[in-house]
């Protein structure tokens, strides 16, 4: 039997910032995931009692805390299943394919022809009244808006 390769959550890109932001979110994004073991969901929540609490078993005050924090996490994302690991990932670094590509230079115009039509309706205070009842409008010219005629 082979083992299958371990999984990497390294760094994609060199940004430090983006990294941690990208491992908070997935840390989060876990933590909500119903496919999780619950065990697995309770080493965070283990090390921030451990963090709370005033017994310290390693005593560096603030750097103890800050490792079993960040040990807590990393044991968490390692044990969570590898396929819903690698889902999230994914849709966090979700990227559309393809290449940007310029439009050909022409000189002729898009088509870019205007046609305006002008269609004419009663107002809505005259829609139930018969049309012969209504005053007599002026003919205006054909294809022009009213007002212009």
């Amino acid at each position: 039997m082979s083992n299958p390769p371990p999984r990497k959550i390294n760094p994609r890109s060199g940004n430090f910032f983006e990294e941690l932001a990208m491992r908070i979110k997935l840390f989060f994004l876990l933590l909500r995931d119903r496919r999780v073991n619950i065990l697995v969901k309770s080493i965070p929540f283990l090390a921030l009692i451990y963090i709370i609490s005033p017994l310290d078993f390693i005593p560096l005050n603030p750097l103890d805390d800050t490792g079993i924090a960040l040990l807590s996490v990393y044991l968490f994302i390692e044990l969570c299943p590898d396929k819903v690991v690698e889902e999230h990932l994914n849709k966090m670094h979700r990227v559309i394919s393809g290449e940007w590509r310029d439009p050909e230079k022409t000189d002729e115009p898009i088509d870019a022809r205007f046609k305006e039509e002008t269609v004419d309706l009663p107002p809505k205070q005259y829609q139930d009244i018969d049309p012969e009842k209504l005053p007599k409008q002026e003919k205006q010219g054909k294809g022009q808006p009213k007002g212009y005629g």
